[in-house]
């Protein structure tokens, strides 16, 4: 979890949490990065779709479970449309969610991969 989720879920209001990270301004640039974690790979047959989620998903939801999550979901939805996609990515969200209690910095994703 990153300090400012941190932070935000211990319930202190704004301006305390803004005063915590003004005693220490040295550690403000690490709280937050705009550098995102980048792979590249060639796709497998096997490839099935893509999860983009940013760190409020992975925080409390492996990569196994995400995918897990999403192959059942598209399953019991039977066909893969841009609803069932919303759909799966708002459970995976709720879920990370429902595991935090913070449910508003949670981004999530899903492209399905089409051959």
């Amino acid at each position: 979890m990153s300090a400012m989720a941190a932070a935000a879920q211990s319930g202190a209001p704004e301006s305390e949490v803004a005063a915590e990270y003004m005693k220490n301004p040295a550690e403000v640039p690490t709280a937050v990065s705009a550098v995102p974690d980048v792979l590249q790979r060639e796709l497998t047959p096997q490839d099935e779709f893509i999860i983009i989620a940013c760190d409020g998903l992975w925080d409390s939801v492996s990569n196994e479970e995400a995918v897990g999550m999403v192959r059942h979901t598209l399953n019991q939805l039977g066909r893969v449309s841009t609803d069932s996609l919303t759909r799966v990515a708002r459970a995976l969200a709720n879920e990370a969610g429902q595991r935090t209690g913070f449910h508003d910095d949670i981004t999530v994703m899903i492209a399905k991969i089409c051959r």
